[in-house]
């Protein structure tokens, strides 16, 4: 039986996005938690916001995966 691809969109994810990014951060890591405990917390990735952007995407209405972008040195 064939299923139908969802469509994904990609956007730049917003401050609204925050708990979604947090969590689909440390749901990738979880391996980790029994070591280190979450990767990651809303503070980090608030402070994160100031220095570069979020790429969200999404498929089916849920955010599905995202990569984190930010310019740094002379070429960026």
């Amino acid at each position: 039986m064939m299923q139908s691809a969802a469509s994904v969109t990609v956007r730049v994810a917003t401050m609204e996005d925050l708990p979604v990014i947090v969590s689909l951060v440390n749901r990738a890591f979880a391996i980790e938690t029994f070591l280190d405990g979450e990767r990651t917390s809303a503070p980090e990735i608030r402070a994160m916001f100031e220095t570069g952007e979020f790429l969200v995407a999404i498929a089916n209405q849920v955010a599905v995966a995202l990569v984190y972008t930010e310019v740094g040195g002379e070429r960026g």
